[in-house]
């Protein structure tokens, strides 16, 4: 499913063939009765945020950028099937750290003329900047 069929999609189909959750796992992500609950699908009046709350349950990331990604059992799973842990992304940072040290040492060294053409083999990969809030 697309990023807008979750959201189209009912709350009936988001609960059960999505989540795979039973009507009282559903109840308690919304914090309510399982007869509340029920009484949202049977009537399709149901909060805004219902939706979100069983999608996030179900591990399916909503925001745009994320497009296709969801998380399982603890970790982020892109797209194309690959996952990655939350240690795996914690370490990002640490590895631009030593592209950049790699970089400064590599052009340093060219200065010098001791580098021909190796700094042209290695792949530099773009920084984002730390946001300073959300």
């Amino acid at each position: 499913m697309k990023y807008g069929d979750f959201m189209e999609a009912g709350l009936k189909t988001i609960r059960f063939e999505i989540g795979g959750f039973s009507i009282e796992e559903a109840a308690a992500a919304c914090h309510t009765s399982a007869r509340t609950y029920k009484k949202w699908e049977t009537t399709k009046n149901h909060p805004t945020w219902a939706k979100s709350i069983l999608l996030c349950k179900a591990g399916i990331l909503q925001d745009k950028g994320f497009q296709g990604w969801r998380i399982y059992e603890g970790k982020l799973i892109s797209p194309e099937g690959y996952e990655f842990s939350s240690g795996e992304i914690r370490s990002i940072i640490y590895q631009y750290a030593l592209i950049a040290e790699l970089e400064n040492q590599l052009r340093s060294k060219d200065q010098f003329g001791k580098v021909d053409d190796c700094y042209n083999n290695v792949i530099i990969f773009p920084r984002n900047k730390k946001r300073d809030s959300i």
